[in-house]
């Protein structure tokens, strides 16, 4: 082993350069933390632009920027928090006060949650005790199970192992609760429905987002499209770094010598002498630069174990306000949770207007339809979907029935998170890897968090804490 304090021929005292590749969140985090520490850093991105997953595109027919998926934060979200304060996009983030959720079911009933005064674990109380879409007994099991939830070591392999709707049907939750108050929880942190996740990711998300402090299940959502917030305000934080971006670059290859990565292979041919490497890209091409060789060592090998989960987006303008609320989620329907848009882009609303058949108006509304665990839907034409949700809006939304579709379009994700199986946390890899000089960071890396924009900070944090103390 090679201290990694210093570089074999460079100037005395200066510490090695870290080649970071993936410009994801999980490597921006990674390169500010060594930064901190005085390393300089190479980022290395195969697109044009920072920001990995979260990122946003121009449609070709409005000009408006979409973000290619609906991201939801939380104030549980401490380390995410962090980072956007570092590049200084905080403000960039639509955050409640205090957490506030409507919740309707297919008959317009509606059931709120919010926060009050009181401490946690008892902040929920009083509005759950009105919640609508369950009855008393109901209630009562619920919170006996949330006690024992709070109180239990979700760390131990027994949890890591048991389907969460086992443990739920152990501590007497019927399939109502389960499907109005249980999966309403954990699909939108899990990407999943309770029915496949561990019980200990479950507890995770319930015990850190609900139950630990009293604001943090208080949600936000971007106010700017991701690319932008990324690429203009990332950008600038780097430039001032000692540190170098390369983008529009592909790496396609590794090479080892002697349990070290030697060489960064790019897409061109050239070859980056590598003295400290982390790879922040997906597990999927991450296997797809090692040589055939590492394949068969165990670290990576498991790492072919992991699976995907989908997330389908729908997006509607309609030519009139169909929805007053910032937004609202929905159970025993096919829609969840549906988004205003129109507070983050209304001053694009007039680009749709010009294009749609109503040019005059200016009262349109854009809508989001955010489907986690998508798997009924993510094969599906984008034209049955337009209808079917189209449909779906005009039950839940008496207004659109009366309303005129300017506009609509779908974004697909099939890979949008890894999918948090029982047993998936024994294949989550930690930092570092046998090969001595090679660091891992990524959402799907052991965080002890689901496949979030959170986790993927921690990874970035941990893999470059790595670097430092060894």
């Amino acid at each position: 082993m090679y201290s990694f304090d210093y570089v074999i021929g460079a100037e005395l005292g200066k510490k090695a350069e870290v080649i970071i590749i993936g410009g994801g969140i999980a490597g921006v985090s990674a390169a500010i933390r060594l930064l901190d520490n005085g390393y300089s850093v190479n980022i290395i991105e195969s697109r044009k632009f920072l920001g990995g997953r979260s990122f946003s595109f121009r449609d070709k027919e409005t000009g408006i920027e979409l973000d290619n998926g609906q991201h939801v934060i939380t104030k549980a979200c401490s380390m995410y928090l962090d980072l956007c304060e570092r590049l200084g996009i905080l403000n960039r983030w639509q955050l409640q006060d205090d957490f506030h959720l409507r919740v309707y079911d297919r008959f317009k009933k509606i059931g709120t949650l919010k926060s009050s005064p009181l401490p946690a674990p008892f902040h929920l109380a009083p509005s759950f005790f009105t919640y609508g879409h369950l009855n008393f007994r109901e209630k009562m099991g619920i919170c006996a199970a949330l006690y024992k939830a709070k109180r239990t070591n979700r760390d131990s392999h027994e949890f890591e192992r048991l389907l969460f709707v086992e443990w739920l049907v152990r501590n007497k939750q019927t399939p109502r609760s389960i499907e109005f108050f249980w999966n309403l929880l954990v699909m939108p942190i899990l990407n999943d429905r309770v029915e496949y996740v561990s019980t200990r990711m479950a507890l995770m998300a319930i015990q850190e987002g609900l139950l630990k402090f009293r604001h943090n299940a208080d949600i936000g959502y971007p106010v700017e499209p991701l690319s932008y917030m990324m690429a203009k305000w990332g950008v600038e934080y780097f430039a001032n770094q000692d540190s170098r971006l390369t983008l529009s670059t592909t790496v396609t290859g590794l090479t080892i010598r002697d349990g070290n990565i030697k060489a960064v292979e790019l897409k061109d041919g050239t070859e980056l002498d590598s003295p400290i490497l982390i790879s922040a890209i997906p597990v999927d091409n991450l296997l797809k630069i090692l040589p055939r060789s590492s394949l068969s060592i165990p670290y990576f090998k498991r790492l072919e174990g992991l699976q995907n989960s989908p997330i389908v987006n729908i997006h509607f303008w309609y030519d009139r306000k169909v929805m007053d609320s910032e937004f609202c989620v929905f159970v025993d329907t096919a829609l969840q949770w549906v988004f205003n848009k129109n507070d983050k882009d209304r001053t694009l609303i007039s680009g749709i207007n010009e294009v749609g058949p109503n040019r005059a108006n200016t009262g349109s509304q854009h809508i989001c339809i955010s489907l986690s665990a998508a798997w009924e839907y993510i094969d599906q034409s984008k034209e049955d979907l337009i209808r079917q949700f189209r449909n779906e809006m005009s039950i839940s939304f008496p207004v659109a029935r009366r309303a005129n579709v300017i506009k609509a379009f779908v974004i697909k994700q099939r890979k949008a998170t890894f999918r948090c199986l029982p047993g998936s946390g024994d294949i989550r890899p930690a930092s570092q890897t046998p090969y001595n000089n090679l660091f891992l960071a990524g959402d799907w890396t052991d965080t002890g968090w689901p496949s979030t924009m959170e986790s993927a900070v921690r990874s970035g944090y941990n893999a470059a804490q790595a670097i430092i103390t060894k």
